[in-house]
Parts: structure tokens; C-alpha cells; sequence
């Protein structure tokens, strides 16, 4: 058996405990959740590390796109040597901006002296922490595109119309679908600078791939997750919970009830039930982990299954740090096809390497920008609907 299943079941084992003594003993029941809490943290690191060794046990890479289109996948195959030899360029310019092995792997088409993008494996690991970093990355469906244009996603609604019985020789109703579209832009994000003394440059030991891609994923991570749940749209992505349309309002102040989920369920369409999930802070699951239904089952369900999720309800979750908290008139929780929100990425992430800024200081300063953009594809049915707070 797998570690990740084993301690899945000692997870589902201490869930059950800890359900039983919820209103009994609050103390224990918090002290089990804890646990239960710290052992889905290990569960995916587990799993991820699982995955990682069956990828390499088989050899698999991840799909990798031409870079800085003069293309490194043929047949099916990545092409290995030029994916080493590109990284080693890119690391010798990050070291020493030399740019010149560099643009024989990545031409450029900026103007900006010092711009590159990274090579695909950087990138890769760059996307992959994202997703790990803010939850509307691992709900949301990622769009990349070769320009910044302004993106017009087209949109029907048809679902009012209903076919007719037509008798002999009489002539058919004309019924068109309502047509719209959704407008995608491509805001502009930095990294703000990082600065790197000369001297870690200069010595091989320091890893500073490494370093700058898990600073760029910190301050990409708050940013992005941030606009694409909050946003108001107008100069910035519009937030999944300002793109939403507003469901049911909370029965209680300052508190999560059993009907209220079973409202904000069934004010989505079924159509859009099927692979739905629920979007929430962390202080809302702590409220949730707490309720039964009407017959004393508790709503929060732990995973069992190797990969599968916890569930409320039956339906999976995401958690959200930029999700408003509950509170009287916050948007406080969000239910329905979560996949509907696109997130616009153009291009790759470009990073500029800036000498002379901070020469006297003995540094080198590197700075990164992307542009994003995000809304909710709603043609009119509101695959998304929101809890208020009461």
C-alpha cells in the first residue's frame, strides 16, 4: 500500500473521532482537528512526491511549448540537450549577463536591453508553484495566448427557447440565441526588484534559479490570487467573487448553517453541479468542519482515497486566504463551476537583469513581469453563486 493511502485512512480514522466528540467535548474535538489539519499537509507532500518519483520512474516531462518559438519538441520528444544547453545559457546570464548563448535559444523580439525569458523548466516550476501558492490557480482554467491583444470569448444563451410543433404548411417560428462575449485584457504584474550580490552570483554553490523563482512565485502568488478574488474589473481582472452572481443570503449573523449550504447548492443550475466546488477562507472551514445535517451526519468528509479530495456535502473545496471572511454583507462563500473563471496569461514570464542600478552596492538587481487577466465566462445561466453574509 501506498504511504499517502495509509495516512489517508489514519486521517479519515481521526475525522471520525473527532466528529463524534464535536459538541461533546469541544477541547478534544479541536485537538483531533488539528491533527487531522497537519496530516493533510503531509498527505500532499506525500503525494506529490509520489507522483514526482512515478514520472521520473517513466520518464515522463511535463508538455513543453517551443521556446521563444524556435521550438524544442519534435516527434513527440523533447529534445534534452538543447533544454540542458538553454538553462546553462540562462544561468550563465542571470551569473554574468552575457547575453549571448542566451538569444541563440531564446530570440528576442523586446526592445528592453537585459530582457530574456526563462528557460521552459524554470517557467514550468514557476506555473506549478503557482498553483500551490493561491487557489484560484488550481480552480480556474489557464488560458495562455501569443499577444496581448484585447480577447473578445464569445458567449451564448439559448436555454429559453424550446422547440415548437408545427402543423401542415404553417410556417416556423424565428428564435435567435441571445449572443454576448467577455471581454479579456492583459493587465500588467511585476515581481518588484530582487536584488543578489555580486558575490553569490559568483559562486557556483548558490542556486539562484532557485532563489529568484521562489521569490517571483511569492510576490506573482499575492497579487494575482488577490485581483483574480477580489478585482473589481475595470483596471484590473474582475474577481471571482465580483463576477459571481449573488445567491442566497446566510440565515444567521456571523455563522455558516446547514440550510444555508443547501440553499447556496441548489441556486446554481444542475447543469452546473456536476465537478462543482465550493470557495471559502480557512476560518469558514473551521465553521464547517462543525455541522451535521438534519439526521446528525457531519457535512465535512475526509478524503479516503489516494488523490481524493475532502468534501462538504458531497463536493469538493478550495481554500482561498483572499476570500472575505464572514461577516454581514461579505460575499463570504462561493459554489458552482469554478472552472468557468479563465485566467489570460500572455506570453512567458520576462525577467530583466539591471547592472549598473546598484553597482556601487556590489549588486545585481533582476526584476520580472507577466500579464494576466481573469473573469467568469457567464453566458447568462450564473455558473457561480455567492453566500451573503447575514
Amino acid at each position: 500500500m501506498l504511504k499517502s493511502q495509509e495516512l489517508r485512512e489514519k486521517r479519515a480514522t481521526l475525522a471520525s473521532e473527532a466528529m463524534n466528540v464535536a459538541e461533546s467535548n469541544p477541547t478534544k474535538f479541536d485537538s483531533l482537528m488539528k491533527e487531522v489539519d497537519s496530516l493533510a499537509a503531509t498527505i500532499e507532500r506525500v503525494e506529490r512526491s509520489e507522483k514526482l518519483d512515478a514520472e521520473l520512474r517513466a520518464t515522463v516531462r511535463p508538455p513543453l511549448d517551443a521556446v521563444g518559438g524556435n521550438g524544442e519538441a519534435r516527434g513527440g520528444k523533447v529534445d534534452e540537450a538543447r533544454v540542458a544547453e538553454h538553462r546553462a545559457a540562462f544561468n550563465k546570464f542571470v551569473r554574468t549577463g552575457d547575453m549571448t548563448e542566451l538569444r541563440t535559444y531564446t530570440p528576442m523580439s523586446d526592445s528592453v536591453q537585459g530582457a530574456f525569458i526563462v528557460p521552459q523548466g524554470f517557467q514550468y516550476e514557476l506555473e506549478q508553484a503557482l498553483k500551490l501558492y493561491g487557489g484560484m490557480f488550481k480552480v480556474a482554467r489557464i488560458l495562455p495566448t501569443p499577444t496581448g491583444n484585447t480577447l473578445l470569448w464569445p458567449t451564448s444563451n439559448d436555454t429559453a427557447v424550446l422547440g415548437e410543433q408545427v402543423a401542415e404548411n404553417v410556417s416556423v417560428s424565428q428564435a435567435n440565441p441571445t449572443l454576448s462575449n467577455i471581454q479579456l485584457n492583459a493587465w500588467k504584474y511585476s515581481t518588484k526588484m530582487v536584488n543578489v550580490s555580486n558575490e553569490l552570483l559568483q559562486d557556483s554553490a548558490f542556486d539562484v534559479e532557485a532563489y529568484l523563482r521562489e521569490l517571483f512565485v511569492a510576490r506573482l502568488g499575492r497579487i494575482l490570487n488577490q485581483r483574480f478574488t477580489i478585482g473589481v474589473g475595470t483596471t484590473e481582472p474582475m474577481g471571482i467573487t465580483i463576477a459571481a452572481t449573488a445567491g442566497p443570503t446566510a440565515e444567521g449573523v456571523g455563522v455558516v448553517s446547514y440550510n444555508d449550504l443547501v440553499e447556496l447548492e441548489h441556486s446554481v443550475d444542475p447543469a452546473y453541479r456536476q465537478g462543482a466546488k465550493f470557495m471559502f477562507h480557512d476560518t469558514t472551514l473551521k465553521l464547517l468542519k462543525k455541522l451535521k445535517d438534519s439526521q446528525g451526519h457531519p457535512l465535512w468528509v475526509a478524503g479516503v482515497g489516494v488523490g481524493a479530495p475532502d468534501t462538504i456535502l458531497g463536493y469538493g473545496y478550495q481554500i482561498n486566504q483572499d476570500m472575505p471572511v464572514i461577516g454581514t454583507g461579505n460575499k463570504q462563500m462561493l459554489f458552482g463551476a469554478l472552472d468557468k473563471y479563465i485566467i489570460r496569461q500572455v506570453k512567458e514570464l520576462t525577467i530583466l537583469r539591471l547592472n549598473e542600478r546598484f553597482a556601487e552596492l556590489g549588486q545585481t538587481a533582476f526584476l520580472g513581469f507577466a500579464r494576466f487577466d481573469g473573469n467568469v465566462i457567464d453566458a447568462g445561466t450564473h455558473p457561480i453563486k455567492t453566500l451573503i453574509g447575514a
